[in-house]
């Protein structure tokens, strides 16, 4: 089991290597973390990372996946608010574009709410 210091150190490889257009590389590190915890990890922004990585591969769906662990049915404010945004990115990108346009105006809302 990772230690949180560990789990932030893999997440932050993760990051770097997404920032440096590596997304294979970001992919393999990100999802060996989750399967190196054994719940959730510490931050669920490691979730939505993989799910930005997914999107820029084009894989809607697993993008969706990895964001089902983002939405816990609570409204999302704040900096999380741009995960409306990456789940409206999934979704277009599975053609599921009423839903889509759903998340955005949801992204809109949210975001205007300084």
């Amino acid at each position: 089991m990772l230690t949180i210091d560990e789990q932030k150190s893999l997440h932050i490889l993760g990051y770097l290597y997404f920032r440096m257009g590596l997304y294979e590389k970001a992919e393999r590190i990100l999802s060996a973390l989750l399967a190196s915890v054994e719940h959730h990890p510490y931050d669920s922004g490691v979730f939505a990372l993989l799910a930005s990585v997914s999107i820029l591969q084009k894989k809607g769906a697993a993008a969706l996946e990895y964001l089902e662990n983002v939405f816990d049915g609570n409204v999302l404010t704040g900096k999380k608010v741009i995960y409306y945004l990456l789940k409206a990115q999934a979704l277009f990108l599975e053609n599921r574009t009423d839903e889509a346009r759903n998340m955005l105006d949801m992204y809109l809302l949210y975001k205007g709410k300084k």
